[in-house]
């Protein structure tokens, strides 16, 4: 049965939450990556994005010629997601263990990897431009190579799109045919730091943001093992979350019907491309 002691249950309570945060932080590759609308009451929300312009010579006595300056407007569905999970009163007192703790650490982790998900789904249906898997090789498909690098950037600044802001979402099978190119680990690519600590966070000023195996699915993999990768400006996609869950709504309540305590974790979230010429795709074979 419950504690006797609301302060107690209470305090409970406050610890489940802020365990659940610091696991959520620690699976989430994307938060803080993408531009983001919080606190959405609703059930959609559009982006806009405002077109270019472009100046003509002025003609003194005549009327001033107008710019054709658009406005285009996407929508992105906010979408609910939500996981649940039971703990017996009599479970507690034979394990030695914090189970609430475990618990915590697997919602939190399941709320990160969904919201992770949502834009990758969203990446993969609204890319407009790719790079071949046998980009720069003669002798067919490759991994994440240099010439493959070099191609993304060319592409991105072709669009004007900012450097500074670019991110990569990429497998831990790309990293590793990073770290075994010659080119990748030189000191005009990478930190050498990062390449003594055995890891690549950086390439060519684009961070790398790892994503392994997901229930979710993760990055898209076909069926020959070729692994579709996605580099990004931050203000290439829009994240819209909702008010009540966006960052992850847990709470931990005691379930008179089951009669033990029930964890609830909701997400309410949804994502769209804004900017095509901000993103491209890159098809790697996978090791």
């Amino acid at each position: 049965m419950a504690s006797g002691d609301p302060q107690l249950e209470k305090s409970f309570e406050v610890a489940f939450d802020e365990n659940v945060q610091l696991a959520y932080q620690g699976t989430s590759v994307t938060r803080g990556k993408v531009y983001t609308k919080t606190g959405i009451n609703g059930k959609s929300v559009q982006f806009r994005r405002r077109g270019e312009t472009q100046m003509s010579p002025a003609v003194y006595n005549s009327p001033v010629t107008g710019g054709n300056l658009s406005m285009e407007v996407v929508t992105a569905m906010i979408n609910d997601y939500e996981v649940a999970k039971r703990q017996s009163p009599f479970d507690l007192y034979k394990v030695n263990f914090d189970d609430g703790m475990q618990i915590a650490k697997a919602m939190g982790s399941a709320i990160g990897r969904q919201y992770d998900q949502t834009i990758i789904d969203a990446l993969q249906a609204g890319a407009t431009y790719t790079i071949a898997a046998d980009y720069g090789s003669t002798s067919g498909n490759t991994g994440l190579t240099i010439d493959k690098i070099n191609r993304i950037i060319s592409m991105l600044e072709e669009h004007n799109v900012p450097m500074q802001d670019v991110c990569g979402l990429v497998t831990p099978q790309a990293k590793e045919g990073l770290r075994n190119s010659e080119k990748a680990t030189s000191s005009l690519y990478v930190d050498h730091k990062a390449m003594n600590d055995g890891k690549i966070e950086k390439l060519a000023g684009m961070e790398l943001l790892t994503v392994g195996g997901r229930k979710e699915g993760g990055l898209p993999v076909d069926g020959d093992n070729v692994a579709s990768l996605y580099f990004f400006d931050k203000n290439a996609i829009g994240v819209a979350e909702g008010a009540l869950s966006g960052q992850g709504d847990v709470r931990k309540q005691w379930s008179v019907e089951y009669q033990g305590w029930l964890y609830y974790g909701g997400l309410s979230i949804g994502s769209i491309v804004i900017e095509p010429e901000g993103i491209v795709e890159v098809k790697i074979q996978q090791v």
